[in-house]
Formats: C-alpha cells, sequence, structure tokens
C-alpha cells in the first residue's frame, strides 16, 4: 500500500475507499476506529466510506468484537469476501483455454477448459456454472497482441447469438 504519494482533491474520495478496501483485505476484519488508526483517515471519514461500501456491496459488519474491558464492544468490518466472483481467462494456450471462477481471496469455485477451436465455451461455461447471480469481474490473459483481425476473427467465428457470455 502506498500511504505517501499526494492525492488531489477530485481524486480523493476514490483514493479513500481504495485505501479502505486494500487495508480490509491486506489485514482483515477490525473495527472502524482500527481503519481510521491504519490509514490516517478520519473516524467521520471511514464512517461515510464505510457505509458508502456496505450499500455497496464491498464490505459487510462482522459481528461486534469480544469485549476486553468497559465500553460498548466495537463493530467488526470486513470485505464482503463471498459476495463478489472474479472471472479470469487464459487464452495462452495453443491447444486448450482455461477459466476460472474465483474468490476475492483467490480460492477457485469452477474451472473450466476447451480446445481452442471452441474459445467462447470457456468463458460462457465457467461463467455460468458458478456465479449464481453475484457480481463479477473479468479478466483476461493473452499471450500476444489482440488485434482488429484476431477479434473480428474471433467474434464471427466463436461468438455466434447462442454462445456469447452471459451473466445472469
Amino acid at each position: 500500500m502506498r500511504h505517501a504519494a499526494k492525492v488531489l482533491p477530485e481524486h480523493a474520495r476514490a483514493h479513500n475507499r481504495s485505501l479502505v478496501l486494500q487495508t480490509l483485505f491486506h489485514q482483515g476484519a477490525m473495527s472502524r476506529a482500527d481503519l481510521s488508526r491504519e490509514t490516517g483517515l478520519t473516524r467521520v471519514t471511514i464512517s461515510d466510506l464505510v457505509a458508502e461500501l456496505i450499500d455497496d456491496g464491498y464490505v459487510a459488519e462482522r459481528g461486534l468484537r469480544e469485549v476486553t474491558g468497559p465500553g460498548k464492544p466495537a463493530i467488526l468490518v470486513d470485505l464482503d469476501r463471498e459476495g463478489h466472483r472474479i472471472v479470469g481467462l487464459d487464452l495462452s494456450g495453443t491447444d486448450r483455454f482455461l477459466g476460472a471462477v474465483l474468490t476475492l481471496d483467490g480460492e477457485i469455485v469452477a474451472r473450466h477448459d476447451a480446445p481452442v477451436r471452441k474459445r467462447h465455451a470457456v468463458a460462457s461455461t465457467t461463467m455460468r456454472r458458478s456465479t449464481d447471480g453475484r457480481p463479477v469481474d473479468f479478466g483476461a490473459g493473452n499471450s500476444g497482441p489482440i488485434t482488429a483481425q484476431t477479434s473480428s476473427e474471433m467474434t464471427s467465428r466463436d461468438m455466434t447469438p447462442d454462445s456469447r457470455i452471459h451473466v445472469p
């Protein structure tokens, strides 16, 4: 995480959201007060950002911290690690393409591979089998440049109307 770089005022909110998400990703569940101390942001800013991230489905409240002294126990917040999925495609193989759906922690939920000639099947089958209506982030890797010609070849040959990728 980078704490030292200057942030322009128009980018501050996005930067602060990213800082909160990175902190939770790397350090796990913590209270809003802990987040404030870790990030250097004010408690009011943290409360606003956490409320926004909860509304957006990226963060969830995880219960109360174990009571260790007087006072009200803190509510722990963490990334909603099961609420989103990541779809990754590896298009670098010469004979097979691979696809996988992962949790935010990198746990593989589903995996699918297909011969190169059926490359559309990797993405559509992988996503159909395991997204369960959850929000999906999508990434693909390719070993060489994708040009207008290779892109249009893939569209015309492989992405027929019944085989286009669709996430419910």
